[in-house]
């Protein structure tokens, strides 16, 4: 059924009376040189633009007389015979015989110029030939393409050339020409087979071999090799009689007949593609085993999202994007992102997308997600200019990823060679890991990026929730919300209001130190100042051990002046070691001495004995006599143990023998022996001799205990008997005779002394042995107790000496130490005392020093808290640090009895600076933008390197393959002049063939899918279809391109052709018979009427709506919206000024008149108006730069005459700059003109006939009117009385002359500071708007701007500045700040500009919190517009903070009159321009009149009066130079202003 309909659709074109442009190259040659190309990119032809003479100048009085009724305006003109003239009648022309002067006179003229034109017209008709057909490939490169043809084809019902080859034709930038050469890549092509199959009458089984041979022998279709080559297709392929000519020639014949006959060719895309297309499918569906593609199965059978999901996942298809969130390098609403979430949930998603709202934008933004999931995307249009930009809004990282084949086959060809060849570049260099890192790290900084702004966003949301909050006590007695915090920061102004602000935290000082802070600061002098940096020394030497160092250092002096002075000196010479151990040398040799004078007995025999042995006398005697002293212990215990008994013994007595006999008698006994007179025991025996002479008690010894005393007692006497013996020599001893007791006291005395003695020889061994190191000759000889006394007594001195050299060495100690410790520059001046008494020794001075330096301690500890303090202080708030330093005796009582609450003041005014932190939000919403910016950004780099590694991963072999030999075919192509570059040429189509397959994503009108894409089923993931509700339903095929489809459109909007409703019973005959087992309900969708997208939006069910629209003017948009889109309204998004063009305007052409009906309808005196009103506004300063559309409303014969009658009057080159285009609805939709005139072609005659009230005439009125960005201008020769109330014409032109918001409203005149009005939210905003309104500005309030209401704006010459009161008054939740902080940045993104006023501020500071308003104005170049006589300074505001719940008290509110406000509209509204009825008015004085009211514009000035551009530039240049107006500005802001207002 749809290969039927696209067969009977895209029949193909037979005659070339059919093709939308011809240029006989014939007729060409007659005015250029027409040139014989080589090959693509060689030259056909070239003309010079021939730049139009006017015809000369006629009187406005001889023009009514000339008669040019004939349409050649070269044929020479002659005067008519009478005229009509009004209140005359007719008039002969004989009596007015000066007309006739005239007319010579001009027509010398004319008949020169007529010379002049016949010779330029005919090159000047080819220039616009040329120039035409360039525009219409640019217009329309989906349909129609641009060949050089020859071997026209003459025969019953085909006249048609048989070869061809594509050209471009382009316009020299720089000199105008108009060139037309062979496109790149371009070949002969033999068309015989698309254009005669089917015809019976044609034999083309060898059309392949023919073609083979035309490759061969000619490289262009104006070859001179071509004649013979058409002879022989002529006799292979013509089975009727027939000649074949070389003539160039188009001549017509009834006969069959071959000629050259070249032409320039503009016609319609051939149609051979779209049946091969559902051929291919076709075959698809016949082979069982393939499986059924759901994009076609979904059109005749009903299958649920659940079951087109499975059937997704049967093939092969699953989800579209792997549930991952898409990546959009471009803004994105939330509709946008429904539409690629909802592609995983269905196979298909509807998007309704009215004029301008950004449908381009989404489409973008979806290719750029598509891609980074490694989807292969196809994106599709009826007509390429929706498409044309789609590509560069890509990231462009990613742009070579994607080819655009949307224009000349030139650039798109580029496009796709370029791509290739990146490709090729690419997969050469290709690194999977290092892609994977690139990726990572991409991913990483664009979540910190995310996280960034997601905290900013945050940060911007807290610091406008800060107005509302209830904020805890932030200082005593400071809570509450900001304003009120302000407010009590104002009450407490006067009294505690001294320290200002600035601080923070806990009071740094306490009252008491902040006394004691201004006591140190009074009593400060410049030598307590320098004690800062002095170094106060600390741990000095005390007193007393300085006075202990210093009498030493003096004893040591004076003993080196005294007469032992050289033995003192010899002595000091000892080493360290010996020196330390000379003293207690000395010290043990005097007390030994000293113990010898001391004996009590035997003292002088002791001293003589010293002084031998010291001498070298005795030693080995006294050696000898000492060793026996150890006995006296024994004869001690002797002595013990013998008790008290009395013992006698005789002098003769052996001692020991009887001791020991004793001894051994009392043993006996006490072993129970006895005394025997007879039989003795030979103990009793020994005894017997001593019987007598040893006597116990008197009586000899009878029994153990006498024997035993006896025998202990003669042991004593031994022992002293021994002692004397030895002690003999050395002349001592001890009486034997004396009794026992004092015997052994002689014998201890004894022993004492010699202990003496040793002692004084020992401590004398100890000296000599200290003083062995001194050279011999000087070492002093120890031989008696004289020299060791004198030794002992000068080694005192020593000592002193040395202690005297210790005590100065810790002196100097002290002192090197003190100056190491204190730098120089750091030393108190007192410290120079104390080094000099370390140096003196002096007691007095050091003591003076130590006294002075405690006063410089104390100095600087007065000092340092001094500093201390005030840094404190300093820290927390350094204005009162300098305050209290400039003035510590100032004032300071009174102050600190109320200091803490002046600190609770000023911290509490610190705290609200921080919290309103003036310009914080500026900064936060500047680095928003930057983090914004930067997030896509990354999100486009990690979009691109998501696609290429998806793109290079996916690659195959024979792709590869394909890319490296298409680049080296293209490298030896070269220039393209060698003999073997067509071969390498033909090489590299092929390869491209091949290669154009690894290309992920395709931008291109359907014609151009048909031409370029192989008829594959699947060939990509995902087709977008652009402007869908033109697309026809023999576009279906594009669902069989891919699993998934988006398309994009709206029913609202131009539909396929229609056929009328008689016409379609033959469809429905042919539907019901081939599709009689579909419902009918779905049958009825398969007509001419329906598109894809009307078909699809059956299938589909749910759809997504985008309603925000950023192309036109909200006047001009409104008429559409109301219009057509009533159930959900459209949103215009578009920011403006004041000095705007006037968005609406119509001109009413009086005398107009339609000719022909339908689409033959024209109106030439509505053309002739549009063509001059075009011409005066490009000369027109207030539309520099502007882009022009002219959309016929009615008939496609009006579209000629207007492209005519403005080629007349415009220039090729300004035709190109400002884009200008003439054409219909359908030709025109997805395009867009910052300026479009529409022509109504309607005309009085035919008031009742056919009102446009059908659903193709709101189609076409839609978009007529929603394709003017900034002006939209009626031109009607009818008026509204005579259009049917219900006719679309009528309800246009009521809304055009309407003035429909076209100027602002009047500003409000009845609002106070202190009452409430109900257009604002509080009193806050009505100060605001009385203090913008003192200045002049006009301000609106509550203002609504996509569902967001803008509390104020301030509408300007330049534009509008959206004033939000950040107040207390109006509460809100976190969750619908951050919803309307988002929906700011979206206004912010269609142009809006923000500045927010806090209240808090506001209280504080009028005049601070406005500086940052007036500053944003004058950089959007916003000036006042209303007079007013408000004063410039805004009242003072009542000390009371505002909020939802306050109450004003009755004295706080003053019955103040309302601001006088002058409510002058600003802008006027549209004119309707009538017939100039009053000529002689006084329009100079108008014009005056409403520059006394403000600057003017030219256009301004043309409304007002009615008047064309020029004539209002006529008006206002005579009084400037009249000096009653001066010109400023320059270009496209020229204004007009009384003399000396000028700023």
């Amino acid at each position: 059924m749809l290969r039927q309909m696209a067969a009977a659709r895209f029949a193909p074109v037979r005659s070339v009376d059919r093709y939308h442009r011809t240029l006989w190259l014939h007729y060409a040659q007659q005015a250029t040189t027409i040139q014989s190309p080589d090959g693509p990119g060689a030259e056909v032809l070239r003309v010079s633009r021939v730049h139009r003479d006017p015809e000369p100048a006629v009187s406005r009085e001889l023009k009514r007389w000339l008669d040019r009724s004939v349409t050649d305006d070269l044929i020479e003109p002659r005067l008519k015979e009478r005229v009509v003239v009004r209140g005359q009648g007719e008039v002969p022309i004989d009596e007015h015989p000066h007309i006739r002067g005239q007319f010579d006179a001009w027509l010398v003229d004319w008949r020169a110029w007529a010379e002049q034109e016949r010779l330029r017209r005919p090159r000047r008709r080819v220039f616009e030939a040329l120039f035409d057909m360039h525009r219409l490939a640019q217009d329309q490169p989906e349909s129609v393409e641009l060949v050089l043809a020859s071997g026209l084809l003459q025969t019953p019902g085909v006249r048609v050339h048989m070869i061809s080859q594509a050209v471009r034709i382009d316009q020299d930038l720089e000199s105008g020409d108009m060139i037309c050469v062979l496109a790149d890549e371009s070949g002969l092509r033999l068309e015989d087979d698309e254009l005669l199959g089917g015809l019976d009458s044609f034999d083309l089984s060898g059309s392949a071999i023919l073609r083979d041979k035309l490759l061969e022998r000619a490289v262009s279709p104006i070859e001179p090799a071509l004649p013979e080559f058409l002879k022989e297709w002529a006799a292979r392929v013509l089975q009727v009689a027939h000649k074949v000519s070389d003539g160039w020639e188009p001549e017509r014949t009834e006969h069959s007949l071959v000629s050259m006959s070249p032409a320039l060719v503009a016609r319609p895309r051939g149609a051979y593609a779209i049946r091969a297309y559902y051929d291919a499918i076709a075959t698809s569906l016949a082979d069982e085993s393939a499986p059924v593609p759901l994009g076609l199965a979904q059109l005749v059978e009903a299958i649920e999202p659940e079951q087109r999901l499975a059937w997704l996942e049967r093939t092969g298809f699953g989800t579209a994007t792997a549930g991952e969130a898409p990546l959009f390098p471009l803004a994105a609403n939330e509709e946008q992102s429904q539409i690629i979430h909802r592609l995983d949930a269905d196979s298909g998603v509807v998007v309704e997308g009215p004029p301008g709202t950004g449908k381009t934008h989404t489409i973008a933004n979806l290719v750029s997600a598509l891609l980074a999931q490694g989807k292969r995307v196809l994106v599709t249009a009826e007509k390429a200019q929706a498409l044309r930009v789609l590509r560069d809004k890509l990231p462009p990282e990613m742009q070579e990823l994607c080819v655009s084949l949307t224009d000349a086959s030139a650039k798109g060809n580029s496009d796709l060679s370029r791509s290739v060849a990146t490709l090729a570049g690419r997969k050469t260099d290709f690194n999977p890991s290092r892609a994977d890192r690139e990726i990572t790290d991409l991913t990483e900084k664009r979540e910190a990026v995310r996280r960034d702004r997601a905290r900013l966003l945050e940060q911007i949301r807290a610091v406008r929730e800060a107005e509302t909050f209830e904020h805890p006590e932030v200082a005593v007695g400071f809570r509450g919300t900001l304003a009120r915090i302000a407010a009590e920061l104002g009450r407490t102004q006067e009294r505690d209001g001294w320290l200002g602000e600035g601080v923070a935290g806990e009071l740094p000082v306490s009252a008491a130190e902040l006394g004691e802070l201004v006591r140190l600061l009074g009593e400060e002098t410049d030598e307590r100042r320098s004690r800062r940096d002095q170094r106060i020394p600390t741990g000095l030497l005390d007193q007393r051990r300085f006075g202990e160092l210093a009498e030493a250092v003096a004893l040591g002096e004076s003993v080196r002046r005294g007469d032992t002075s050289l033995l003192v000196a010899t002595l000091e010479t000892l080493d360290g070691e010996q020196l330390v151990r000379l003293g207690p040398a000395c010290t043990e040799a005097d007390e030994s001495l000293l113990a010898l004078r001391d004996l009590p007995a035997h003292r002088d025999w002791a001293r003589d004995m010293t002084s031998a042995l010291l001498g070298g006398t005795g030693p080995h005697a006294w050696q000898r006599a000492v060793e026996r002293l150890g006995l006296v212990d024994a004869a001690v215990q002797h002595d013990q143990a013998a008790g008290f008994a009395d013992v006698s013994v005789h002098a003769q007595v052996d001692l020991d023998a009887a001791a020991h006999a004793f001894a051994a008698l009392g043993a006996h006994l006490d072993g129970g022996g006895s005394l025997r007179k007879m039989f003795k025991s030979p103990e009793q025996k020994a005894v017997a001799p001593f019987e007598a002479a040893v006597l116990v008690g008197g009586r000899p010894v009878d029994s153990a205990a006498a024997a035993h005393a006896a025998a202990h007692h003669l042991a004593v006497l031994a022992i002293g008997q021994q002692i004397n013996v030895a002690f003999g020599p050395l002349r001592i001893g001890v009486g034997l005779g004396e009794p026992r007791v004092v015997l052994i006291d002689l014998l201890q005395q004894l022993r004492t002394v010699c202990g003496v003695i040793a002692r004084v020889l020992a401590a004398t061994d100890a000296l000599r042995a200290v003083l062995a190191t001194l050279p011999p000759a000087a070492r002093p000889a120890l031989y008696d107790i004289g020299a060791v006394e004198q030794v002992t007594a000068v080694a005192v001195q020593v000592t002193h000496a040395r202690s005297a050299a210790i005590a100065r060495a810790e002196l100097d100690a002290a002192r090197d130490d003190l100056v190491a410790a204190v730098p120089l520059e750091m030393r108190p001046h007192e410290l120079a005392h104390a080094l000099r008494a370390f140096e003196a020794a002096d007691q007095g001075a050091y003591a003076e020093a130590l006294a002075s330096l405690a006063r410089a301690a104390d100095q600087q500890t007065a000092q340092l808290r001094c500093d201390e303090l005030l840094d404190r202080v300093h820290v927390a708030a350094p204005h009162l640090a300098a305050d209290l330093r400039e003035h510590p005796l100032d004032g300071w009582t009174d102050r600190l009895r109320r200091w803490p609450e002046a600190w609770a003041r000023a911290c509490a005014a610190t705290w609200l600076q921080v919290q309103i932190d003036p310009g914080r939000e500026q900064r936060l919403e500047a680095d928003l933008a930057i983090a914004t910016k930067d997030l896509a950004r990354l999100t486009g780099r990690l979009a691109a390197a998501r696609s290429w590694r998806a793109c290079l991963s996916r690659m195959n072999a024979t792709q590869v393959q394909a890319l490296q030999s298409y680049k080296n075919n293209m490298a030896n192509v070269g220039k393209g002049t060698g003999k073997y570059a067509e071969r390498y040429r033909q090489a590299a189509r092929d390869a491209m063939r091949v290669a154009q397959g690894a290309v992920p994503a395709w931008v291109m009108p359907i014609q151009q899918v048909l031409a370029s894409v192989p008829p594959r089923a699947n060939t990509f993931d995902v087709v977008i279809v652009d402007e869908a509700s033109q697309a026809e339903l023999t576009s279906a095929f594009l669902l069989w391109l891919a699993p998934r489809v988006i398309v994009v459109g709206d029913d609202k909007q131009c539909t396929p052709s229609e056929v009328t409703s008689g016409s379609l019973q033959p469809i429905f005959d042919r539907i019901d018979s081939e599709l009689h087992d579909i419902p009918q309900y779905l049958r009825t969708s398969f007509t001419p009427r329906d598109s894809i997208f009307s078909l699809l939006r059956s299938r589909f069910g749910q759809v997504i709506r985008l309603r925000e629209h950023f192309r036109c003017m909200p006047e001009i948009i409104s008429w559409c919206s109301n219009s057509f889109y009533r159930d959900a309204p459209l949103v215009p998004l578009r920011q403006f000024g004041a000095d705007r063009l006037p968005p609406l305007r119509a001109t009413y052409v009086e005398g107009g008149f339609t000719e022909g009906t339908g689409s033959r309808a024209a109106n030439v005196a509505e053309a002739e108006e549009i063509a001059a009103a075009l011409a005066a506004c490009l000369a027109d300063e207030a539309y520099d730069g502007l882009s022009f559309g002219v959309v016929v409303l009615q008939g496609q014969a009006q579209v000629e005459i207007i492209a005519s009658a403005l080629k007349r009057v415009i220039d090729p080159e300004e035709w190109d700059r400002r884009r200008i285009r003439v054409g219909t609805p359908p030709e025109f939709q997805g395009d867009e003109r910052n300026v479009v005139f529409l022509s109504m072609v309607v005309a009085p005659k035919e008031r009742a006939a056919f009102p446009f009230t059908k659903r193709d005439a709101e189609q076409r009125f839609n978009v007529a009117v929603s394709r003017a960005q900034d002006q939209l201008w009626l031109f009607h020769s009818v008026t509204a009385d005579l259009l049917r109330p219900t006719d679309l014409r009528r309800s246009l032109l009521d809304h055009m002359t309407s003035g429909a918001g076209a100027e602002l409203p009047p500003v409000l005149a009845d609002v106070t500071r202190t009452r409430r009005h109900d257009a604002f939210d509080s009193l806050f905003e009505q100060r605001v708007f009385l203090d913008l309104l003192g200045r002049g500005f006009h301000v609106t309030p509550q203002v609504e701007a996509n569902g967001r209401f803008i509390d104020l704006v301030v509408t300007g010459a330049a534009g509008k500045l959206a004033v939000e009161c950040d107040g207390d008054a109006f509460h809100t939740t976190p969750e619908q700040q951050l919803a309307d902080l988002h929906r700011e940045q979206e206004l912010k993104r269609c142009g809006w500009t923000f500045q927010r006023i806090r209240q808090s501020e506001y209280v504080l500071n009028e005049e601070r919190a406005l500086a940052p308003v007036w500053a944003e104005l004058d950089t959007l170049g916003i000036g006042p517009l209303v007079a007013s006589d408000a004063p410039a300074e805004s009242p003072e505001m009542p000390e009371f903070a505002e909020t939802a719940e306050v109450t004003v008290a009755p004295e706080l509110i003053e019955d103040e009159a309302p601001t006088p406000v002058l409510g002058v509209p600003v802008v006027l509204p549209p004119v309707v321009e009538q017939p100039d009825e009053d000529p002689d008015a006084d329009r100079s004085g108008l014009v005056l009149m409403m520059a006394g009211r403000g600057a003017l514009s030219t256009s301004q000035v043309a409304d007002l009066l009615a008047v064309s551009l020029p004539e209002a530039r006529l008006i206002l240049t005579a009084l400037v130079e009249d000096g009653r107006l001066e010109k400023v500005g320059r270009t496209k802001g020229t204004r007009y202003v009384l003399p000396g207002t000028a700023d």
